[in-house]
């Protein structure tokens, strides 16, 4: 290869290299395809010769110009969506106004509580709440965020609209989501509710418990009241902040990374599906996936279509029911829902140490 040939295959191969580098095509990290072993492992790539390293060359270009046009797609497809919004928000203010005109009671709370994943996080007392709920709502946040101040795409807020009520002074309540748009991946990097200005003696994410004190003599005793966090749907307004990196024990931190989790698919279950389609699961027609799955697979259940079906095999599961029904289990949702702890499956909230141990007035 002689001067100028050889001078032109390393100009190749730099650029080859270098733009490589800016698509980070393989794993993420940026460090592209061709500048360092990708994820399977696979040696930093090292051209045969100039032909190949041009034709490398040419491929990084056409990968960016495709990259480029997928951008364009995704541009056009937010404009289009963020054209709908307006439209969407009149016909939703018309179902909002036939829900309350009072003729059709409970709507919001049969509709919750027809959501498997949702009423497992509904206490008694929680519904007695949820009658005065007039409207849920979803606003996507980056769909209607300005180019001034963009949001991470997956975004979105719900609102939870409440009629004047004896619970809480407030007249909606509302739950973020913020999303982290990631090269190959969306992250969740925060959570934010609304703080509940409960009305005294009125807040159902708390119960008083009592204690009697013995003193030293026989009517030297005293009761001292303290609250602690109970079940209740309105927990899912007290979500747990995101964790810093390294900053909590890794097996607490796994514990706040699945209360995250759980309360995601709760907020995305709502915003998703019972949103826009509320009628359905009114009705009681709409399903979670999980359902739907479980529907799929009785397909193959069918003692009458299956041959090697034992009905010894149908004692022997629900043997092993009985034997398991006292074991907690996480609800059904579209990755198993929140984790139970209690007759709704609420996860508690986390909470300061020193408000559970708050004393009260007797009541």
């Amino acid at each position: 290869m002689d001067g100028s040939s050889k001078a032109a295959y390393e100009q190749a191969l730099a650029a080859a290299l270098a733009g490589a580098n800016v698509s980070g095509m393989v794993d993420g990290s940026g460090d592209g395809a061709l500048g360092a072993a990708g994820v399977t492992g696979a040696p930093a790539f090292e051209p045969r010769n100039e032909d190949e390293a041009l034709a490398v060359e040419e491929l990084v270009k056409i990968q960016e110009e495709f990259d480029a046009k997928q951008a364009e797609e995704d541009a056009a497809v937010k404009q289009l969506r963020r054209s709908f919004v307006p439209h969407f928000d009149a016909v939703l203010e018309k179902r909002t106004q036939a829900v309350n005109s009072g003729k059709v009671e409970d709507f919001w709370l049969r509709t919750l509580l027809n959501c498997p994943t949702v009423a497992d996080n509904i206490t008694d007392k929680d519904e007695e709440v949820l009658k005065y709920l007039t409207c849920i709502r979803k606003k996507d946040d980056a769909l209607e965020s300005s180019e001034q101040s963009p949001v991470a795409d997956g975004s979105f807020t719900l609102f939870f609209d409440f009629k004047e009520n004896p619970f809480f002074k407030n007249t909606s309540l509302s739950k973020s989501y913020i999303m982290d748009n990631e090269q190959w991946s969306d992250t969740l990097s925060g959570v934010k509710g609304t703080k509940i200005e409960w009305k005294e003696g009125k807040n159902v994410t708390v119960k008083v418990v009592r204690k009697t004190i013995k003193g030293k003599g026989k009517n030297n005793s005293r009761t001292i009241s303290k609250l602690e966090p109970c079940d209740s749907f309105f927990n899912f307004f007290q979500p747990p902040q995101t964790p810093a990196p390294g900053s909590l024990d890794p097996e607490l931190e796994a514990q706040v990374s699945d209360l995250l989790e759980a309360d995601f698919e709760v907020g995305d279950l709502i915003g998703s599906e019972i949103v826009p389609n509320a009628i359905r699961w009114f009705l009681g027609e709409a399903k979670e996936d999980s359902e739907e799955d479980e529907d799929y697979g009785d397909d193959y259940l069918d003692p009458d279509e299956d041959d090697d079906f034992d009905d010894d095999d149908v004692d022997d599961e629900d043997e092993d029911e009985d034997e398991d029904e006292d074991v907690p289990v996480r609800p059904r949702g579209k990755k198993g829902g929140a984790k139970s702890s209690g007759r709704n499956g609420a996860p508690a909230p986390l909470l300061d140490p020193a408000t559970t141990q708050e004393e009260c007035k007797q009541q």
